[in-house]
């Protein structure tokens, strides 16, 4: 369905009039099927003219859902109507039809792509492309046309995110669609098509920063049916100071249906670090938990095209009349497939930078410093000022100029492209170096940004380079976001410029960063710990007092230091200006400064909570009441009850007038626990909750308001939701003798569940039992049986159940019922005890006997709860008889089962099966019974069991015979014993178990005859082909002191010969012949290990070394360590941890040596947390060289801190202060240097 030769709307129009001249169908009947079918919850509609316009080529379906249901229409008439030999597979093809449209809609009617218009705004004010973020296509001919858009390709992502958009336009819940990869991929023109695409008519949000989205959210401007766009996500959710904007958008997520959220955002760093955990403080707590929300699709945007994909772009620039920008970044990006990032110059943008040559000096510098900005947490747009500072560390004196305004004209050729001599500084008129950003139209002094994907890829390159001390003196002057500041803070800390993080977290508490306040007093822990108390004294004056969970940190961190001064002064500040909505969070300030002893702040919060709070909840209140009865505020207390709260308070929450009614009690001289009595609230309380009816019924009744109480119950049992017997049975035995009577008869008549029925009828009668919590799990579990005498006056005795039901089946195997009973409640009456016997009974007589586990559980149940004639009766049905005996672990259950019984004859009968029944041949079984035989008090099945496993057991397989020889020794059975022994097991058992034969030869230690026998056996005929069998005899030999069969056997063993197996084996085969002193066959095998040694296994190696580390060869020792060194692969620290340990160990100087060198040069490459791991892995190994040699790489690379840890004292004294910005060790500085802003 392709025609290269035309436009894909002109193939789609005249595909789709092939396809109406194919069916029989008028347009009108079409609409008609298409109406008649279409689910009713969807917006669109189908009409004949539309399908007209569609046919005629004047426009496209603008959304797939509509088309897809003309087009099932027409397949299915032309299915019906036209044989299958003469249909047309492609023209029927749905997916191909897909393909082709979306095709045509990437035409947007113009040959060359959108026209210029809509690249710069949208229809009806919607924004346009480029202002949404869409980045502009490279146009390697500088005279044509370039304010357009490409064709688009649609892939994979493409359709996740068309599918997420279009469940929310049709009536599904609100999703946010994150699309996240690499810079320049597509992320943003991939939600533009998808904009476009699935909702064309929505308005959009396009909020500009924080700020900006907060007063969309508060003005109510985020409602159903509404776009919300936000490019460049992470400048939205990395707020550490305020998460506001990520719990907006959580709420507004889960309460407001029908809306979109569209997202870009870089998975490195800027993902990963809103989403990484253990941190501390955890600043980005909230956004992870609206990144990992069940409302936001993440979906991944792959930074190159597959073969296949690049093939299909080539098709749609065919199409395109040869579009030479499409044609230019499939030539460039051929190799690699980076052919989206070619599309936009990002790639020759990163070339023309890092050759030099293309940007002028002054160019350069404000460039690199508008890059290295970015890259060290400046992420708001960059003021002219810091870079006109910063730019000045990166020019060599010769390129200063000494005029005023020198900055100027170079960021405006950066920002426009052009210099001022008419020379180009962006890549083929599209892709300028740096971007201006004005906050509002008329700004005469714009901000700057360096381009995205020339960010990314330079970020990386320089990842590893530090700043010239002018960057950070620009940052300290010209930096006012605190999450800048702070972010810069922790790369000088990083970069080990604690002084400079200092100073930089320092400015940034006084720009309201609650989080800085938290990593000072964690930097003076490290930096200077007298420092720590000033640090916090001044911190407590000015920090800011927005995010109060900080400042909860924040005080922990105080009083670790002691600074009980600082507490007391933040508690003091914090409780001028806390809020006193919600309660919640004043409770808990309440309580945090009354832990602290800040007397003061305690005693203003408690004040404004007293004065200030409006309550209109008893909940409320009560917790109020609690926290100052707690804090020992009499006042407090008398003056919030002077306020009469409880004459106005909302008391239809019964839970709430509970907990009221518990604290006023504590207080009752002031009136008003009398008060809200005088209210009634048993007359207005919701009783939909039946537990909070029932507690605040007990606490009535515990104040003596018994008629509030009793007036509550009916009034609950008369209207309330009563279909559970628990409750309503609790309730019930709450009410007067007099009152239950007749609330009970009355409910019986009223309810046709039979199980409350029957409860309620019991309850009602003179006799009823007073606690009910027996009766109500009798009665729901289905069998409270009526006498035959008819305990209920007038009501039959329903039918016995049938013992073969589904339900009865279902009770009768349930043996612990009855048991369970036993413990249920004060002590039963007789008429319930004939409940439960009855049950048990039944149970008895429906049980299958042929289970032995069932019977077991059902005896020691009847046992359990004192039903000796059922028991009886059970025993009495001869389950010895009947159970079967496959599986002995189920029989053991019934012997034990049987044999607490007492019954004698059912006992002997099942052991008498056992042993004579029972298979033998699985030792450990066989000394089980016998010893559960014998405990029952019948030795002489005992002996009978022991006898037949003597008598029948196989002789040849030697592991059998030991562990029934075992088994007869531990029960005793010294004849038994000696009869086996008599069956001459040493002389019949199978030589070729090596296994069995050292277990035999084990177990004929108290047989010295047996055991010589066995031993000379072994050691003429034992197999020594194999090295498993051979170690195993030797080690036999040599644990016996059975010098004569050793010797024996070592002759015929050729070492030569033996096949080596695995390199476990091969080491115990080694430490046996090392301790038989075999010299010549350890040498001959140890020198077919160094032919062949195991190299890539680090465990087996481990163990190899350590036995010829034993045998005191040096030589294979230093062979074999350094070829192990060589082989391993660096990357896999845990298996070069294992071996260099063992290297170490073993003392392979050589191995240490190479395998250390290999970890230093890996570990130049490695990031930071592989770095840190070979640090710590030289380190326990006590390399020092190769760990200085990797902390001074480590120091270079930028990453000081981690060095830090690992370097040696000198070191680590020499910059107990940290280092300047030129490498050189600070000057010693605390809280009062002189560097320090006031």
């Amino acid at each position: 369905m392709s025609d290269p030769g035309g436009g894909a709307r002109h193939e789609f129009a005249s595909r789709f009039s092939e396809l109406l001249v194919s069916c029989d169908l008028t347009y009108d009947r079409i609409s008609a099927r298409v109406s008649g079918r279409r689910p009713e919850d969807m917006r669109w509609s189908v009409n004949a003219k539309s399908i007209s316009d569609w046919k005629q080529g004047h426009n496209l379906p603008r959304s797939w859902e509509p088309f897809r249901w003309v087009l099932r229409i027409l397949v299915e008439d032309i299915r019906v109507r036209i044989p299958a030999a003469r249909q047309d597979g492609l023209l029927l093809d749905e997916s191909r039809w897909r393909l082709l449209w979306e095709r045509a809609r990437s035409e947007r009617g113009s040959a060359k792509g959108i026209p210029a218009a809509a690249s710069e705004g949208g229809e009806g004010g919607r924004p346009g492309p480029l202002t949404l973020g869409v980045r502009q296509s490279l146009q390697p001919d500088l005279s044509a046309e370039q304010n357009s858009l490409t064709a688009y390709l649609h892939r994979p992502h493409d359709r996740i995110l068309w599918e997420s958009i279009s469940l929310v336009r049709d009536g599904g819940k609100s999703v946010f669609c994150l699309l996240y990869g690499d810079s320049a991929t597509g992320k943003s023109r991939a939600l533009y098509e998808a904009l476009q695409g699935v909702v064309p008519d929505w308005p959009v949000h396009f909020p500009i920063d924080t700020g900006d989205l907060l007063r969309l959210v508060d003005e109510g401007r985020i409602t159903e049916g509404c776009v919300l766009w936000l490019d460049e996500t992470q400048k939205y959710l990395q707020n550490e100071s305020d998460p506001r904007a990520s719990a907006e958008l959580i709420r507004l997520l889960q309460s407001v249906r029908g809306f979109v959220v569209l997202g870009t955002i870089w998975q490195h760093p800027y993902l990963a670090d809103l989403t990484a955990r253990g941190r501390s403080p955890d600043v980005n707590a909230v956004a992870r938990d609206l990144l990992g929300d069940a409302y936001t699709v993440r979906i991944h945007v792959p930074d190159s095209l597959s073969g296949a994909q690049q093939e299909e772009l080539a098709a749609l620039a065919a199409v395109h009349e040869g579009d030479p920008r499409l044609t230019a970044a499939l030539a460039g990006g051929a190799d690699h497939g980076d052919v989206i990032q070619h599309l936009t110059g990002g790639p020759e943008l990163v070339r023309r930078f890092s050759e030099g040559g293309f940007f002028r000096p002054v160019e350069l510098a404000l460039l690199t410093a508008a890059l290295d900005a970015k890259r060290l947490g400046h992420f708001q747009p960059l003021s002219e000022g810091l870079l006109r500072e910063a730019a000045d560390g990166y020019l060599e004196p010769r390129h200063r100029s000494g005029e005023h305004g020198w900055a100027t004209g170079p960021l405006r050729a950066l920002t426009t492209g052009e210099r001022s001599d008419g020379s180009r500084t962006d890549v083929h008129g599209a892709v300028p170096a740096l971007v201006a950003v004005r906050e509002r139209s008329g700004q005469v002094t714009p901000r700057y940004q360096p381009d995205d994907y020339l960010d990314q890829q330079i970020r990386r390159a320089r990842r590893r380079l530090g700043a010239p001390a002018r960057m950070w003196n620009a940052l300290l002057n010209h930096a006012h976001d605190p999450d800048d500041l702070e972010r810069a803070a922790t790369a000088a800390h990083e970069q080990g410029l604690h002084r400079i993080s200092v100073l930089l977290r320092r400015k940034a508490v006084g720009a309201g960063s609650g989080v800085s306040a938290i990593r000072l007093m964690q930097a003076f822990g490290e930096y200077e710990a007298s420092g720590r108390a000033d640090c916090a004294v001044w911190l407590a004056d000015r920090v800011a007092l927005t995010n109060l969970h900080l400042l909860v940190q924040l005080g922990e961190q105080f009083s670790e230091a002691g600074a009980r001064g600082a507490l007391n002064t933040l508690h003091r500040r914090l409780a001028d200006v806390l809020p006193v909505d919600p309660l919640a969070s004043v409770l808990q300030w309440i309580d945090a400064m009354g832990r602290a002893g800040s007397d003061e702040g305690m005693e203003t919060l408690l004040n404004r909570a007293v004065d200030e709070h409006a309550i209109d909840e008893p909940s409320a209140l009560a917790r109020l009441l609690r926290a100052l009865r707690r804090a020992g505020a009499p006042a407090h207390i008398d003056a919030l009850m002077g306020r009469n709260l409880v004459e106005n308070i909302d008391i239809r929450d019964a839970a709430g007038v509970d907990s009221l009614l518990e604290e006023l009690a504590h207080r009752p001289e002031t009136g008003q626990l009398d008060k809200l009595l005088s209210r009634r609230p048993e007359t207005v309380v919701r009783i939909d909750e039946l537990g909070a009816v029932q507690r605040l019924v007990t606490r009535l009744q515990g104040l003596q308001a018994g008629h509030a109480a009793t007036a509550l119950i009916q009034r609950t049992l008369r209207d309330g939701p009563w279909a559970d017997p628990e409750p309503v049975g609790a309730l019930l035995s709450r009410l007067p003798d007099a009152a239950r009577h007749e609330a009970a008869v009355e409910l019986a008549h009223r309810t046709d569940d039979q199980r409350v029925r029957l409860m309620l009828l019991r309850m009602a009668m003179s006799d009823a039992p007073t606690g009910t919590s027996f009766v109500v799990r009798h009665t729901a579990a289905g069998y409270g049986l009526l006498d035959a005498a008819g305990w209920i006056g007038g009501e039959p005795p329903p039918p016995a159940p049938r013992t073969h039901g589904s339900e009865s089946r279902r009770d009768l195997q349930a043996p612990d019922a009855f048991s369970r009973e036993k413990t249920a409640g004060p002590r039963r009456p007789d008429r319930e005890h004939d409940l439960a016997a009855e049950r048990a009974a039944r149970t008895v007589r429906a049980l299958v006997l042929t289970d032995p586990a069932v019977v077991a559980r059902t005896l020691d149940a009847l046992r359990d709860a004192g039903l000796h004639d059922q028991m009886v009766l059970l025993l009495a049905r001869d389950p010895a008889r009947h159970a079967r005996l496959k599986e002995p672990d189920r029989v053991a259950a019934l012997l034990s089962a049987l044999s607490a019984t007492g019954d004698e004859a059912q006992t002997r009968e099942l052991a008498k099966r056992i042993t004579m029944g029972l298979p033998v041949d699985r030792p450990r079984l066989t000394r089980r019974f016998i010893t559960q035989i014998r405990q029952a008090g019948f030795q002489e099945l005992a002996t009978l069991l022991g006898q037949r496993a003597a008598a029948t057991v196989d002789l040849a397989v030697p592991g059998v015979v030991a562990a029934t020889l075992e088994a007869l020794r531990a029960a005793g059975l010294d004849d038994q014993m000696a009869f086996l022994l008599d069956r001459d097991p040493a002389r019949h058992t199978d030589l070729h178990d090596s296994k069995g034969i050292s277990a035999l030869a084990m177990a004929l230690e108290s047989s010295p005859g047996q055991l010589d026998l066995l031993c000379g056996r072994a050691a003429g005929a034992a197999p020594t082909d194999d090295a498993e069998p051979v170690s195993r005899m030797l080690g036999l030999f040599l644990d016996l002191e059975d010098r004569t069969a050793l010797l024996r056997f070592l002759s015929r063993v050729q070492p030569a010969r033996i096949r080596l197996g695995n390199p476990y084996t091969l080491g115990r085969l080694l430490d046996a012949l090392l301790r038989a002193d075999a010299s010549a066959a350890f040498e001959t095998v140890r020198d077919r290990l160094l032919a062949d040694p195991p190299l890539d296994n680090v465990h087996a190696l481990r163990h190899l070394l350590d036995v010829l580390h034993r045998a005191d060869s040096d030589s294979a020792v230093r062979e074999l360590g350094a070829r192990a060194a060589r082989r391993v692969r660096v990357q896999d620290v845990g298996a070069v941890d294992l071996l260099l340990e063992a290297l170490c160990r073993v003392e392979a100087e050589e191995g240490v040596s190479l395998l250390a060198n290999r970890l230093v040069e890996w570990a130049r490459l490695a990031e930071t947390t592989e770095r840190a791991r070979v640090l710590a892995m030289l380190r326990r190994a006590s390399l020092h060289e190769a760990v200085d040699a990797v902390v001074d790489h480590s120091i270079s690379a930028g990453e000081f801190q981690m060095a830090l840890a690992f370097a040696n004292a000198e070191f680590r004294a020499r910059y107990k202060f940290g280092r300047e910005p030129d490498g050189s060790p600070s000057a010693p500085w605390g809280w009062d240097s002189p560097d320090a802003p006031e």
